[in-house]
């Protein structure tokens, strides 16, 4: 069933385990992430958030540059 869609991501993201648990169960639908790793991403773009063995498949909202930190993108997305 995934490997179809494997081909088509654009990016995956490995968070840690707590970053997961809150995107997964506690509806956390933003990620912060180096810019250089997001570079190819633009809004409707379809992404992964993996955690060991579990995955979520998502869609880019909206991108935004951070303002604390010059290199950094955050990314509110919707689950696909």
């Amino acid at each position: 069933m995934f490997e179809k869609f494997i081909h088509a991501a654009y990016k995956n993201f490995y968070v840690d385990a707590q970053l997961f648990e809150l995107i997964a169960v506690y509806g956390v639908r933003v990620i912060s992430v180096l810019k250089s790793e997001s570079e190819a991403l633009e809004i409707g773009d379809t992404f992964t958030i993996t955690c060991d063995d579990a995955v979520v498949i998502c869609e880019v909202d909206k991108l935004h540059s951070s303002e604390v930190d010059d290199c950094v993108t955050t990314i509110r997305f919707g689950f696909r």
